[in-house]
């Protein structure tokens, strides 16, 4: 169920629809609301969904987990991200660490649902399209966190390369 909100967030964002959902909060009270998806990241394991909350008319950080249904709807997303919000760095923070001195380039392979939710899931990657597949390149410094998101994702995601980052791997030398 977990991946199909998440389908659902992430197509949302790309399309620039709001979404109705029901939310179970920590204390167990579920309410329901429209957001409008600003971000999504896979942290510790979990996913969120960094949104504009039309109830509580603030931003929020829900956990995808707690989100008991969710369906996009025909109304506009309007709301903009906080000042200094970049969608790319919270999507890959967890498993790529800024200035990491050794990085390498992954590919991961999604089909079917996940194909048009990946530039959601994977704004800052390079994508090609392999028949109806989608190979998504990314640079990363901590392979088993991000083996972990695509595990998260099911079936319809696979991890199928990490190798080193020749142009992260060349360090300047000295000057003559």
């Amino acid at each position: 169920m977990e991946v199909q909100i998440l389908v659902v967030l992430a197509r949302s964002r790309r399309l620039g629809r709001r979404v109705r959902l029901a939310y179970r909060d920590a204390g167990a009270v579920a309410t329901e609301r429209e957001v409008d998806v600003l971000g999504l990241s896979f942290q510790d394991d979990r996913w969120y969904a960094f949104v504009h909350c039309h109830l509580r008319r603030a931003v929020r950080l829900l956990r995808v987990d707690r989100v008991l249904y969710a369906h996009s709807t025909r109304r506009p997303a309007r709301a903009r991200p906080p000042r200094g919000f970049d969608p790319a760095f919270f999507a890959s923070a967890e498993f790529l660490d800024p200035g990491a001195p050794v990085t390498r380039l992954a590919t991961v392979r999604v089909e079917g649902r996940l194909v048009p939710a990946a530039p959601a899931l994977f704004p800052s990657a390079l994508t090609e399209r392999a028949g109806p597949t989608l190979l998504c390149r990314l640079r990363v410094s901590r392979p088993a966190v991000l083996a972990a998101l695509v595990e998260s994702l099911g079936e319809e995601a696979t991890l199928t390369g990490v190798s080193r980052d020749k142009m992260a791997a060349r360090a300047p030398g000295p000057e003559s």
